[in-house]
């Protein structure tokens, strides 16, 4: 909570997020005009110290980042691209996850399918994108470099099979009948 107050008292920003994540982590998200956000990231990174884990501070993310992420932020390009193809990524941190995705979007056309972050994942990130198969290998290129070695892994599905879902399960939930061995 200390980070975030001095954030917040450095310059005009507006709070998105300030919550705890699992497992264990902080969350602070902030949005503003450039000079703003670079004063107050900046504050926060020096007040979190050691205890930081990873950040990223973007300027001019992608419409479809925000629509992602919940905002309202109108969107109508990602309706015309193609879907034939998709890419799958896992970023260790919420901060890679979303530096991925922006890094990504911004490289190629392509259209944001599911987003997962720190809860109900360990902490991690999980993103799938639609498009066309040479835009996803740009996409691909673009995410592995502003990931880095955050990331876990991604993989291009080229023309999916039809009875793949369309977004991860929210939770799958196995039953085993399992019987002692007799040995």
């Amino acid at each position: 909570m200390w980070v975030t107050d001095q954030v917040l008292k450095r310059s005009p920003i507006e709070l998105l997020q300030c919550r705890t994540t699992e497992p264990g982590k902080f969350l602070l998200a902030f949005t503003g005009d450039v000079a703003s956000v670079e004063e107050s990231f900046a504050i926060g990174m020096a007040e979190a110290g050691d205890a930081l884990i990873d950040s990223v501070c973007l300027q001019a993310a992608h419409t479809s980042l925000w629509r992602a992420l919940g905002s309202d932020v109108e969107d109508s390009e990602s309706e015309s691209i193609s879907t034939e193809s998709l890419l799958t990524v896992e970023c260790y941190t919420i901060a890679s996850t979303i530096r991925a995705l922006d890094a990504g979007l911004k490289a190629a056309e392509a259209r944001v399918d599911h987003l997962q972050m720190a809860d109900d994942y360990g902490g991690k990130g999980f993103f799938v994108l639609r498009g066309a198969l040479t835009a996803l290998e740009a996409v691909a290129e673009a995410t592995e470099e502003a990931a880095a070695e955050r990331l876990v892994a991604q993989r291009i599905v080229a023309s999916p099979d039809p009875a793949l879902p369309d977004v991860p399960a929210e939770a799958v939930h196995l039953t085993l009948n399992m019987t002692p061995s007799s040995d």
